[in-house]
């Protein structure tokens, strides 16, 4: 089995490790990769590498969309998903309308949502 790659992106450290801790990636042969720099990455998105990008919506520099409408532009093949703590309704419905992002999760996340989204990335 190739081993996948998932890059975590947001500007709270504490919420990169919870995730990290959310599923037994080595056991699912999938790389995680974290950054609370959105300009870091998108350079890392240039690389091609990553079958996913989990990226917050709020941080100080630029918009999580703005990372994912990155995401899109060089690698449409890769999974892109949302997270905010946010109720932002207008905001979701534009972007999956525009098919900007394929997944959404909310903070705080349940579980089960993670690995919804985890297992889809796996299948396909």
């Amino acid at each position: 089995m190739t081993k996948k790659k998932i890059l975590i992106v947001d500007d709270e450290k504490g919420i990169l490790d919870a995730l990290k801790r959310e599923i037994d990636w080595m056991k699912l042969q999938i790389e995680i990769v974290t950054t609370i720099n959105p300009m870091y990455a998108m350079d890392l998105i240039d690389s091609g590498e990553f079958a996913m990008v989990i990226v917050d919506q709020r941080m100080p520099s630029i918009s999580g969309m703005d990372v994912i409408r990155h995401a899109k532009k060089t690698h449409p093949e890769v999974l892109r998903v949302l997270m905010s703590a946010y109720d932002d309704m207008d905001l979701l419905i534009m972007n999956f309308n525009q098919q900007n992002i394929d997944f959404f999760i909310s903070k705080p996340w349940i579980r089960k949502d993670i690995h919804h989204i985890v297992n889809r990335m796996m299948t396909a």
